[in-house]
């Protein structure tokens, strides 16, 4: 079994007057002690790119957006991560690099699709009918979901998958990955089993523990739901977008919470006649 570790690996605040701010997180101290204890040898799967792959993806990026006078959309700080690989180095453990580059670089180009999407409203003539106006509006929101949808499936649901690859394809011992990925995986055991053969045993996290962001250890985690909803939440919505539908339950009634993005605002509600109830899928 594959010894889990998902971690949090980097964070933000927002600034009423900077934006968002990225923040540099560092593993806690009791997982550093815990990785050096794995015996060397050990094939240690990181949830990262390689340092050359990271390097040519990050200057793919700046080239696009420097050719559609962007501002660059997507640096995320490697720090966390290469912290990890100095502590496995110097643990004699064998480094597996988990993530994709082709899969990145088709993520890289799908962000700067959503970029010039957004750049269009900027184009939208409110001197139109009210009617045409919102004809207009409505077409770019959806062009907009779609696109949207399409950059967190590659993001999320692509990468994902190209990890557990990664991960079967070097017989990996013990992975360190993200806890979004990671929760995931353990509420999902079964059916990663029998997709990819992989069996999870011990799972530990690292997480923030409050707003000053404080690194807590778990040895022994469970699994939080919450975390892996991003996950559950874009399969629903891919599934509407591809058949119409969150799931093959034919719902009673189906609508939008905003006329104005009908997609993102689609439920489905069903009636149960036997209890006299209703419940809403969106």
């Amino acid at each position: 079994m594959i010894r889990l570790f998902g971690v949090v690996h980097g964070g933000y605040i927002v600034n009423l007057l900077s934006g968002k701010i990225e923040i540099d997180l560092e593993p806690s101290s009791e997982l550093e002690e815990k990785l050096k204890q794995i015996p060397a040898g050990t094939r240690v799967g990181i949830e990262n790119l390689s340092p050359e792959d990271w390097i040519e993806v990050k200057a793919n990026l700046m080239a696009i957006c420097h050719d559609n006078s962007f501002r660059v959309a997507y640096l995320s700080s490697t720090r966390y991560w290469d912290r990890i690989a100095q502590i496995c180095t110097a643990s004699g453990h064998r480094i597996i690099w988990l993530e994709d580059k082709t899969t990145w670089l088709k993520y890289v180009q799908t962000i700067i699709e959503v970029r010039k999407i957004i750049e269009k409203y900027s184009e939208l003539d409110y001197d139109l009918s009210q009617r045409d106006h919102y004809k207009k509006l409505v077409e770019l929101n959806e062009k907009l979901y779609r696109a949207q949808i399409n950059s967190d499936r590659i993001h999320l649901i692509e990468r994902d998958d190209a990890i557990l690859r990664n991960i079967v394809a070097a017989e990996v011992q013990t992975v360190i990955a993200g806890i979004g990925h990671t929760d995931a995986w353990m509420l999902n055991q079964k059916e990663i089993k029998e997709e990819y053969g992989i069996e999870f045993g011990q799972y530990s996290t690292d997480i923030v523990v409050d707003s000053k962001f404080i690194l807590r250890f778990i040895d022994e985690a469970i699994p939080d739901l919450n975390v892996a909803y991003d996950f559950i939440s874009l399969r629903k919505a891919i599934n509407f977008l591809e058949r119409g539908r969150f799931s093959d339950e034919e719902p009673d009634l189906v609508g939008t919470w905003d006329v104005t993005k009908p997609s993102s605002g689609y439920f489905e509600l069903f009636i149960d006649k036997r209890t006299k109830s209703m419940s809403v899928e969106e």
